[in-house]
């Protein structure tokens, strides 16, 4: 049900403060410190306003997941300074003010009629229906971004502390797009790529479109997660002879890249250069939040737990830390990211533990496949010849 909007306290920083502040932090010149650190600090507030209204979003999503499926995995963040910053200066009309998914939370499922299910159910609730009577969804599922990327993303809008209601992006997804997507992240981080905002290599690029949509002919086999490797090809030469793309000759163009990368070898690299310094996450099961801090040119992660009533000490020391980040000639990456099982953390946030092993075991899938492709093509030509 939707919140009335109710007569509130007057705020810290106004809109006109909050759009002038985003500005700055896009175009503005950083070695005039206390006009950075005044705007630093308005950022941080307008988006702690949005904790309330994602804790809002982020149990309704839950109520509506967990009868559908029970083993979805949750995750939830407040934007990361950096990629709001970095939206701003993509979008030429983009305000701090307006934007929609400063605050965001996910759930991730086992197939794609899941979540269709899912956002059915979710577009039922008049929280996600705009004084206009419209939605404010994408679905990249049906319609792919130009990279490959898949999932569904729907805004609503959220009662916060003040009682207005604040924007909070809501994203349903399935495991294997879940994979695609933070693989990319990982790229991105170890390779100085920008793979995300279409600033990549063509080959990287290529890979990932390619993976994007094979992968989606995986996701439409039935029981896929639980198949052996064995059954998981045959389901693929099932729904490929099934599907309007030419799957065949975007499997041998795959493989191709594959070995010429050395993708595998690659993913692996990254996992074993990363030092992580932190307590042991199977020790903390309960919910909780998670500071990360990533030096790449180090290769270590250092992250801290925090138990969910801890929020607000969360948020302090991520703000602090990204104020450090944000000087010039760091390249530290920060993030404060919250999982309903702490344990789960690596398998909601695999990117900042460089953690692809999921990622490729699909990946392999498909390798495997072009092999069998590649053997019966050679079978063939060898038949004919003699």
């Amino acid at each position: 049900m939707r919140v009335d909007i109710l007569q509130v306290s007057k705020p810290k920083f106004s809109g006109k403060q909050i759009t002038k502040a985003g500005k700055f932090l896009a175009f503005g010149n950083y070695e005039n410190k206390s006009e950075f650190n005044h705007c630093f600090d308005v950022l941080v507030f307008w988006r702690s306003e949005h904790s309330d209204s994602l804790e809002v979003a982020f149990t309704l999503l839950q109520k509506v997941v967990l009868p559908i499926e029970k083993d979805a995995l949750f995750a939830k963040r407040l934007k990361r300074y950096v990629s709001i910053v970095s939206k701003l200066q993509r979008f030429e009309n983009m305000t701090l003010k307006k934007m929609q998914d400063i605050g965001g939370c996910r759930a991730v499922v086992s197939s794609e009629k899941k979540v269709r299910k899912i956002t059915r159910e979710l577009r039922k609730n008049s929280t996600f229906k705009y004084s206009d009577n419209r939605f404010r969804y994408k679905d990249y599922i049906t319609n792919p971004k130009p990279d490959g990327y898949r999932s569904y993303h729907i805004i609503g809008q959220f009662p916060s502390k003040d009682k207005t209601l604040k924007n909070i992006e809501v994203q349903i997804r399935t495991y294997l797009q879940h994979y695609w997507a933070t693989a990319l992240e990982i790229i991105d981080l170890f390779t100085n790529q920008s793979l995300k905002t279409n600033q990549g290599k063509k080959e990287w690029e290529d890979f990932f479109r390619l993976v994007g949509s094979l992968f989606s002919v995986l996701d439409k086999v039935t029981n896929y997660h639980n198949l052996s490797l064995e059954d998981r090809i045959s389901g693929y030469f099932i729904k490929s002879e099934q599907s309007k793309a030419d799957t065949g000759e975007m499997l041998d163009r795959l493989a191709k890249i594959v070995r010429k990368l050395d993708v595998v070898k690659l993913f692996s690299s990254f996992a074993n250069s990363l030092k992580i310094v932190g307590d042991e996450l199977k020790d903390h099961e309960e919910a909780g939040y998670i500071l990360l801090v990533i030096d790449p040119d180090n290769g270590q992660l250092d992250y801290t737990i925090f138990n969910q009533r801890d929020s607000d000490s969360a948020q302090e020391k991520y703000a602090h830390q990204e104020s450090v980040a944000a000087s010039p000639h760091n390249n530290l990456i920060v993030a404060l990211v919250y999982t309903s099982s702490i344990e789960d953390v690596k398998e909601a946030y695999p990117n900042f533990f460089a953690d692809s092993s999921r990622f490729i075991e699909h990946l392999s899938t498909l390798i495997h496949a072009e092999k069998i492709v590649r053997q019966s093509v050679i079978r063939r030509t060898m038949s004919n010849l003699f």
